[in-house]
């Protein structure tokens, strides 16, 4: 998680170093040189919101995989007694 911290900040720092640039413009011909600054930070700005949706997605599944996990024998018949049945049904 760590890991996905540290690249949201950079990420962050980055799009704040764009922005810097594009305050600095003071014309439209300044403004249509930079459209690919623009772009750039759009595109880090879906990715951020990319990353935070599965960030709770993942975060969701991992959660529910783990109360799945701990259901051992939710059926009502442990692995053993369904095995045990299973044999004598087969005779």
């Amino acid at each position: 998680m760590q890991n996905i911290q540290d690249l949201k900040e950079k990420i962050f720092f980055e799009s704040k170093n764009i922005i810097s640039i594009l305050d600095k413009i003071s014309n439209v011909d300044e403004l249509s040189s930079k459209q690919n600054l623009v772009d750039e930070l759009a595109n880090r700005i879906s990715f951020l919101k990319l990353l935070e949706k599965n960030i709770e997605y993942f975060g969701n599944e991992t959660s529910q995989f783990s109360e799945k996990k701990s259901c051992s024998g939710c059926f009502g018949n442990s692995y053993s007694e369904r095995r045990s049945n299973r044999r004598g049904s087969y005779f």
